[in-house]
């Protein structure tokens, strides 16, 4: 597995045709419309992967922090589904946290699929000041719902979405959603959807971090498949424990191991002050919080246990029982 996330490639999607992608207007990033690639080191997660090829529910949610494995699993999925070529893909950044921008670009994604797919589109989403909820989304619901071979949409990284309208759009999305078409949001926080209600109504299919976690066995066959590594199962249970199963440590984990001459004794150390994990930490983590995050857990990290009493002393700050609960 690949447990950061997959590269899109900027070439043609895999299997497809010569409208695919190159016919992406400028204003749209063609490489984050492309389905994912596996790597030749793939580690299956068939479990998950049945599950949700098995599942009919018109929400999936995938919900975890970095390093969980969304992206990978996806891979997973598109490359075990029979009928991948239903999969309209989106990679999304902070550049789409805008609701013309955004609705292009799935537009764009479902064309991939098929080429004249809401061709009056472009027109009304460049008109300013336009509500894509009253004037794009209903003719995109009328839109999927005449396709024979149901859409599954996949909206990655979802968490860099900000904006309410945006939010409010996906909902109706997710209201009107024809008969057999599903959407799948990948992110590392769970959306302001009403998940709630479609998790009551039996309507969502959920996988989060406790999901995601790798088992003793899983790590036993990624140490094995991609860094080659034979360990003993007390040290791959040890470390599968220190790491609770967080795919992105156990991958650099691996990193480190094959340099280690002694496997035991580097698993027992092993630790969030390894270089490689600190570093994941403070690109994929510290960097992505504001500076008022960043200095509130540089004032309290001297702390062995939190409150928010306390941090609000230590930090010289109030709110801070907020502040923890949003960390």
């Amino acid at each position: 597995m690949a447990f950061e996330d997959v590269d899109r490639p900027d070439a043609e999607q895999p299997g497809g045709s010569d409208h695919l992608v190159s016919d992406v207007p400028a204003a749209l990033v063609a490489a984050k419309l492309a389905p994912p690639i596996s790597t030749s080191k793939l580690l299956p997660r068939s479990e998950l992967v049945t599950r949700l090829i098995d599942s009919t529910q018109k929400l999936c949610l995938i919900s975890a922090p970095a390093g969980w494995g969304k992206t990978s699993l996806l891979t997973a999925w598109y490359e075990a589904d029979p009928d991948r070529r239903s999969f309209a893909f989106v990679r999304l950044d902070e550049g789409d946290d805008d609701g013309p921008a955004f609705w292009r670009h799935v537009i764009a994604a479902v064309r991939n699929l098929h080429p004249e797919f809401m061709a009056s589109a472009d027109e009304a989403l460049q008109t300013p000041g336009m509500d894509p909820t009253r004037l794009v989304i209903p003719q995109l619901v009328n839109e999927l719902a005449d396709i024979a071979d149901p859409i599954i949409l996949v909206l990655d990284d979802f968490h860099t979405t900000t904006q309410p309208s945006i939010h409010d759009s996906v909902r109706y999305l997710i209201d009107h959603l024809p008969l057999g078409a599903r959407l799948v949001i990948a992110t590392r926080a769970d959306p302001p959807l009403p998940l709630g209600r479609l998790r009551a109504s039996g309507e969502m299919t959920e996988i989060r971090s406790a999901q995601l976690a790798l088992t003793t066995d899983e790590t036993a066959e990624l140490l094995r498949i991609r860094f080659d590594l034979d360990l003993d199962a007390g040290s791959v249970q040890l470390l599968c424990r220190l790491t609770e199963g967080w795919p992105a440590a156990l991958h650099l984990a691996g990193l480190s191991l094959q340099t280690q001459p002694d496997h035991r004794a580097f698993i027992e150390r092993f630790a969030g002050d390894d270089r490689n994990v600190a570093d994941y930490l403070t690109s994929e983590v510290l960097d992505q919080l504001s500076a008022e995050l960043r200095e509130f857990l540089l004032r309290t990290c001297i702390l062995d246990h939190l409150s928010g009493p306390l941090c609000d002393e230590v930090a010289d700050v109030t709110g801070s029982s907020a502040t923890l609960e949003e960390l």
